[in-house]
């Protein structure tokens, strides 16, 4: 199997990528086109704009977390019954942890895939064209396909940077014009969900898109890239497991839930904030937005027990970031108190500053249902606890460094402040379903 493939790469964060990549990924789809979007890196934010925009789940492609491998396999997972693959990239083309690993150019060259370089008109004019041939002499072994000029403040500008760009080797697709009404809105964790802004938005930006970038050419430009099909699914279910999906709980690796159903489980999704816990035989809590939404949760006492009851019955539980939080038995926002489900003794409260960012490697060290080896995932939060708590695991950066993050981990409990990527170790989720399917409903 294969699909034509583009990488969009950028000269740094904020330049567009993002904004871009759902315009092309909105204006294909307006032609008929099965477009297949990805993100480089271990951000769950930015793949709910491109899947809303594509209208089909969007997969993290990130070699620090899934090695070579498991990159290939998440992008097989997401290319299947494409007619395009987009990929957006992280941060600059180069940048990466230690040796660049993990960075757009690394994806860029696994699949020798072109690159569209995006670059920021803001404050520049033909100084661009230095950043142009710095970008081309950097690496030769990068292919690009072309770049895109976005933030462009006027008609005299883009002369100007039309201009510029007749002193380099590279063409330049189009230019995007700078609109207030059409940047993503953002807060502490990044950009807002892609479920909290409507759909006319994205159909919008779509026409924006087609309107200033020579889409043909782009997409004449993508490199066919062959992959394997996926794993089939099995026919029966083993096990039950209840996701918490909601305003609040929204951060999931779409590559996680697919591990957990070919490994057998059946899904149930439900909302923490509007519904009573499901009866399930595991259950997982990931990420998202608690904080927002305290005095809501705050509320759901009958659910909180259902939980410890489930708990106590030696069912497994998954949590991460957010939903270690919801596990705790309080939430401090700007000074008032809320009382969550009380699984965990631990007191979080919300600050001002960033706390935690970076990837992680976590070492169980005791009995677990998840995994005996490392798990690899991802940290970024603006809260914690008050009360330090970590127990039965130890935490290193991508650089071997130890950290300290905060978490437990039990025999039927994995909580901690980590988004912990399945494709790690792919086996955790089989393991998570095994120990899902030996407890009754």
């Amino acid at each position: 199997m294969e699909i034509p493939t583009l990488v969009i790469g950028a000269t740094q964060s904020g330049s567009g990528k993002t904004t871009l990549a759902c315009g092309i990924l909105a204006a294909l789809r307006q032609r008929g086109i099965a477009v297949r979007p990805f993100k480089v890196g271990p951000d769950y934010i930015d793949p709910s704009h491109l899947a809303r925009a594509a209208e089909c789940p969007c997969y993290n492609l990130d070699p620090w977390m899934t090695g070579t491998l498991g990159t290939l396999r998440s992008f097989a997972r997401g290319a299947c019954g494409g007619d395009l693959a987009v990929i957006e990239g992280v941060m600059g083309l180069f940048d990466g942890v230690a040796g660049g690993l993990g960075s757009t150019a690394q994806i860029a060259k696994l699949f020798r895939a072109p690159v569209l370089l995006v670059l920021n008109a803001q404050g520049v004019g033909q100084s661009l064209a230095a950043q142009v041939e710095g970008f081309l002499n950097f690496d030769p072994t990068v292919r690009y396909l072309g770049a895109v000029v976005t933030n462009v403040a006027s008609p005299r500008q883009e002369r100007m940077l039309e201009e510029a760009f007749s002193w380099t080797g590279l063409k330049c697709l189009g230019f995007l014009p700078r609109l207030k009404d059409l940047g993503l809105p953002k807060r502490h964790l990044g950009l807002f969900m892609a479920g909290e802004i409507r759909r006319s938005f994205y159909e919008k930006l779509g026409r924006l898109v087609a309107e200033n970038v020579n889409l043909d050419e782009i997409r004449a430009g993508a490199r066919k890239v062959a992959f394997p099909p996926p794993p089939v699914r099995p026919k029966s279910s083993k096990a039950s497991i209840a996701v918490a999906r909601d305003e609040a709980f929204c951060f999931y690796y779409q590559e996680n839930l697919d591990l957990l159903k070919e490994a057998g489980a059946s899904l149930i999704f439900f909302s923490p904030l509007k519904e009573d816990l499901p009866e399930a035989q595991g259950y997982y809590f990931g990420g998202g937005y608690p904080e927002l939404f305290a005095a809501q949760l705050a509320k759901r006492k009958g659910l909180f027990k259902a939980l410890k009851e489930a708990y106590r019955r030696g069912k497994p539980i998954l949590a991460e970031c957010g939903g270690f939080m919801f596990l705790n038995q309080q939430l401090i926002v700007e000074e008032k108190a809320f009382r969550l489900s009380g699984l965990l003794p631990g007191k979080v409260e919300m600050t001002s500053r960033l706390k935690a960012l970076g990837y992680r490697k976590l070492l169980p060290r005791v009995p677990n249902f998840l995994s005996p080896a490392p798990l690899r995932g991802h940290e970024f939060r603006y809260s914690t606890l008050k009360e330090p708590m970590q127990y039965g695991f130890e935490a290193v950066d991508a650089w071997g460094k130890e950290v300290s993050t905060f978490g437990v981990v039990r025999e039927n409990l994995f909580a901690s402040y980590v988004h912990v990527h399945l494709g790690s170790f792919p086996k955790a989720a089989e393991n998570f379903v095994a120990q899902a399917a030996a407890c009754q409903l």
